[in-house]
Parts: C-alpha cells; structure tokens; sequence
C-alpha cells in the first residue's frame, strides 16, 4: 500500500536488488515475499507507470527470486511485445530467461523477442 511513494524505477531496483541478495542470502529472500507480493500487485494495477527498461528489470527480479506471479507476467508481456524495438540483446536475453525461470509461456512475447534477436544477429 505504501508503494506508491516509490517511482517506477526505484521499485524496479530494489526488486532486482532483494533477488539479487537473494542470490547469496535465502533467508533475506524470503524475508522480501511480501515486497514481491506487493511489488506484483502494484505493478499489476499501474502497469502503464513503467518503462520497457523497468518491466524488463522487474521481470528479471522475479525470475532470479524465482518469485512466480503468472498474472503479472501476462500482463507485463502486452506491455513488453509492442515496445520491443528499442531492445538491447541483453534485454532480449533477460526477457526470455526470466519468463523460463518462472515457467511462464507467453507465445506473442516470445516470438516479438526472438524475431528481434534475429534482426540484431542478420
């Protein structure tokens, strides 16, 4: 509830820095659950708030907590597929791993992300 006094990019970030201690600290992972629940709904409800750059951090945060809101992760899909263009290979590359981290299959982002990927490589 108190989420909002976040930007979108600060909440990304601190997304991706609780997974990322996470990495090295299960105990403070899970200790962040409720960050992610609140993370996910508010991203849920004010999708329109974040930039590609965001929605691909948050995605990875999610994907390395292996924190797995399917939900979230449609709705951010609609978001991403359109506004792929401006995507970095590494963007691609973090898009795609994290939707396989948490087992979540989104058929028109997948096929944005690697018809992308190809132009890059051609």
């Amino acid at each position: 509830r108190h989420l909002t006094v976040f930007k979108p990019f600060e909440l990304s970030a601190v997304l991706w820095a609780f997974s990322k201690i996470g990495a090295v600290d299960a105990p403070a992972l899970q200790s962040a659950e409720l960050l992610f629940q609140a993370g996910a709904t508010h991203v849920s409800t004010n999708p329109d708030l974040f930039s590609f750059r965001c929605l691909v951090m948050i995605v990875w945060a999610f994907g390395a907590a292996r924190f797995s809101d399917e939900r979230l992760f449609r709705l951010i899909a609609g978001q991403m597929a359109g506004a792929l263009k401006s995507a970095q290979p590494a963007e691609l590359s973090n898009i795609a791993w994290s939707y396989a981290m948490v087992r979540v299959w989104d058929e028109r982002l997948m096929a944005e992300v690697s018809r992308k990927a190809v132009q890059q490589i051609t």
